[in-house]
């Protein structure tokens, strides 16, 4: 008799860049007898739930700053297995966005110079330059 799928396993997740993350995984070792359909990728915190019929995906539009991990469920025309182990955390980062409000003061021998700080796009600010 058919059953559902095996559960895919070895789900790691790689920060490719700003708001992506690229997942991948191992097939599952049993199809219960009806070939794979498709897999169902779904990320912690909720953000995505996306199928496809390849072992990978790109997932797109994330938050950055936030941990995600991932699990993948596989389909055949049976039914679902369960989702698989959690996949490794990744938290996308980009760039920090522009400092605005930038005041230069002028003094004896010396500017004081002056600004709001922008956004850190989930990466701590560490250093800023004044050129």
């Amino acid at each position: 008799p058919l059953t559902v799928p095996s559960v895919p396993t070895n789900v790691t997740a790689t920060s490719t860049s700003a708001q992506s993350a690229e997942i991948s995984w191992e097939v599952s070792s049993s199809d219960g007898g009806s070939a794979i359909i498709h897999y169902t990728v779904t990320s912690s915190p909720a953000f995505i739930s996306a199928t496809t019929t390849s072992t990978s995906l790109t997932a797109t539009d994330l938050t950055n700053g936030t941990s995600y991990t991932f699990t993948v469920s596989a389909s055949n025309i049976t039914g679902t297995s369960s989702p698989s182990v959690a996949s490794n955390s990744i938290t996308p980062t980009d760039v920090p966005g522009v400092p605005t409000n930038v005041v230069a003061i002028g003094g004896d021998k010396q500017v004081t110079v002056s600004w709001s700080a922008p956004s850190d796009n989930g990466s701590a600010i560490s250093l800023y330059t004044v050129d």
